[in-house]
């Protein structure tokens, strides 16, 4: 299936964080927990087990998840059965950033998802069409365009 990928970066990621980040996951730490992704320098938030059961509200299909090597690893495996995939991360260093508000508006601007404290990846099965994804971290908000495609699937990167 075909995959495009929107990035929206404040800042760059650098090779040694990034690599840093692997080896702690390798390892068995918890690199999104380990970053201190929460507010503001706070103390992570988000508990060790993602979730990864299939969520319904609004009645469209999505799965939150992506603490931990293995939560990523199965996210990035069911990324195509979902037409849309978000991911957050910090933009100095690339680590994963959960308690994500995230907002999801289709053409009309009526909601059609609305999560508090999203996980660092999200995936949403929503029909194809133009969407506007509302993301906030940290008091920061970012609004990117979506088109979902009739077949594929669409990636969105947001970083702050």
């Amino acid at each position: 299936m075909p995959t495009s990928t929107t990035l929206i970066s404040i800042g760059h990621v650098t090779t040694t964080a990034a690599l840093a980040l692997a080896l702690a996951a390798s390892l068995g730490a918890n690199p999104a927990r380990a970053a201190g992704m929460g507010a503001a320098g706070s103390p992570a938030t988000q508990p060790h087990a993602a979730s990864m059961a299939d969520q319904r509200p609004d009645g469209h299909r999505f799965r939150s998840g992506g603490i931990g090597q293995a939560s990523q690893q199965a996210m990035r495996e069911a990324a195509d059965d979902y037409s849309l995939g978000l991911s957050f991360s910090r933009a100095a260093d690339g680590a994963y950033l959960g308690d994500v508000d995230l907002e999801i508006l289709n053409a009309q601007g009526q909601t059609v998802l609305d999560r508090q404290d999203a996980h660092p990846m999200v995936l949403v099965d929503l029909p194809a069409g133009r969407y506007t994804v509302v993301a906030t971290f940290d008091g920061r908000t970012q609004r990117q365009a979506v088109q979902v495609p009739d077949d594929g699937h669409e990636r969105v990167v947001l970083s702050w």
